[in-house]
C-alpha cells in the first residue's frame, strides 16, 4: 500500500488513475456523521469520523428542545400517508416540513422534531437542503447503544464541530486499487462547506 501526500504527485496520480482500468474509491464525504437521539433527555449526540480510513472520531453532545412550529391546512401525500404542512425557524434557517399524524411519533430527520406526527419531508426556505423519506422499516427488538464520547475527541460546542467539518472538507482522500496494489492519495482543496446551522441557537 502506498500513501501519497505530496500535492504535485497527488494531482498526477489522480489524473492518471481516475479513469484507468483499476478500482477507484471516490473522496471521503465531509457529511459522514451518525446521530443518536435521546428525546426523554432532549439530547442529540453526533459522532463523526475524521476520515474513512481513520479510527479517530469526533463527538458532540447537544441539548435541543423541540422547535416551535406553525401548522397550517396545506396537505400532501408522502409514502401514501396524509401529511400536513408546518414551518419553523431553527438555527438561522427556515424550514417547511410535512408530517403525518398517522404515525404518531414525535420525530423527524436530522435535529427536527416536536410535531404530533413523524416528519416525512423537510426543506429549507433557500432550497439548499432537503430531506425526503423514501421508505419506512419497522425494526423490533434491536437495542440502540448511544456512544458516550469516551473513545472520541469531544467537541466543546457546535462551533468547534463546525470548524472540524470545514477542515475535513479541505482534504479529499482517493483510494485506487489495481491488481492488489492499493494507493491512497490525499489532496487538499479550497472548497467551503455550506452548513445547515448558521446560528448556535
Amino acid at each position: 500500500m502506498s500513501v501519497i501526500k505530496n500535492q504535485q504527485i497527488a494531482e498526477s496520480v489522480i489524473n492518471v488513475n481516475k479513469f484507468g482500468d483499476g478500482n477507484v474509491f471516490l473522496p471521503n464525504s465531509y457529511i459522514s456523521f451518525t446521530m443518536y437521539k435521546d428525546r426523554d433527555e432532549k439530547h442529540i449526540y453526533t459522532l463523526d469520523k475524521v476520515s474513512d480510513m481513520s479510527e479517530t472520531s469526533i463527538f458532540l453532545d447537544e441539548e435541543i428542545s423541540p422547535q416551535q412550529w406553525t401548522i397550517d391546512s396545506d396537505t400532501c401525500r408522502i409514502l401514501d400517508y396524509l401529511c400536513y404542512r408546518a414551518t419553523t425557524k431553527f438555527r438561522g434557517r427556515e424550514y417547511e416540513v410535512f408530517f403525518t399524524p398517522e404515525i404518531p411519533i414525535n420525530e423527524g430527520p436530522w435535529k427536527l422534531y416536536g410535531l404530533p406526527g413523524l416528519i416525512l419531508a423537510a426543506i429549507t426556505s433557500d432550497g439548499i437542503f432537503s430531506f425526503q423519506a423514501i421508505g419506512i422499516q419497522k425494526v423490533n427488538d434491536k437495542s440502540i447503544i448511544i456512544p458516550d464520547g469516551k473513545n472520541s475527541e469531544v467537541c466543546e460546542d457546535l462551533n468547534q464541530y463546525h470548524q472540524f467539518v470545514q477542515s475535513k472538507a479541505k482534504n479529499e482522500s482517493y483510494t485506487f486499487e489495481k491488481k492488489g496494489d492499493i494507493t491512497i492519495v490525499d489532496r487538499f482543496t479550497s472548497k467551503n462547506v455550506i452548513l445547515l446551522e448558521t446560528e448556535d441557537n
